[in-house]
């Protein structure tokens, strides 16, 4: 079961007051399944896939994972689930918004090599 709010897309403008995080969602956005619910606020800014430069030609930072990559970003921060679930879920909401098998498991996969990075930065651990 997946459940979003607004149901009918990504609400968000282009800001470019804060260097690599250039768009700002202007409602809430809402998620849910069986294992958990998910709020990005208002004014949560983000850069959607967050895809070091030199594989931004094959995986751009925007694309049609980027409501997966904003609820992704959002579960990483809260630190509600384990990164595995959290990683579960970013491809199941993927699978969901029929983004391709390529570039979904390539996208997948780096997540799961390299999010412990950012997951332990968030999460007081060095890494």
């Amino acid at each position: 079961m997946h459940k979003f709010t607004p149901s009918d897309g990504l609400h968000i403008v282009l800001d470019y007051a804060e260097p690599g995080m250039p768009f700002v969602t202007t409602c809430d956005h809402h998620y849910e399944n069986t294992i958990t619910n998910i709020t990005v606020p208002a004014g949560t800014r983000t850069d959607f896939a967050s895809v070091p430069w030199f594989f931004r030609r094959l995986f751009p930072q925007v694309g049609g994972y980027s409501r997966a990559a904003l609820f992704h970003d959002q579960l990483y921060i809260e630190g509600k689930v384990s990164r595995a679930q959290a990683d579960a879920i970013f491809l199941a909401l993927m699978e969901h918004d029929d983004v391709p098998p390529w570039p979904r498991w390539p996208i997948y996969l780096a997540v799961r090599c390299f999010g412990w990075i950012p997951w332990n930065r968030r999460h007081g651990r060095s890494t």
